[in-house]
């Protein structure tokens, strides 16, 4: 496999691992809170991202156990670490 290809890779990796070390807080973002800010995009009334409005969600990770709060971890997306 080609040097650049392994790079590529490796940054994957590091990236999920990223996201699962995210997700592992438990603070995700709602689906309809991510698709309101998604439809904001390109309009004269653009949102900035939204804030957390789900917490204490665990995901269930290779064949972990989850436990959840009052909504289904499927219906969130892990939130980015701040910069």
């Amino acid at each position: 496999m080609p040097t650049n290809r392994l790079h590529c890779l490796d940054e994957k990796h590091e990236t999920l691992r990223a996201a699962l070390s995210e997700a592992d807080k438990g603070r995700f973002v709602s689906q309809e809170a991510m698709d309101a800010w998604v439809l904001s995009w390109n309009t004269d009334a653009e949102a900035p991202p939204p804030e957390v409005d789900l917490t204490g969600i665990r995901l269930l990770v290779h064949g972990q156990t989850s436990s959840s709060s009052s909504r289904p971890a499927s219906n969130s997306r892990p939130v980015p670490r701040s910069q």
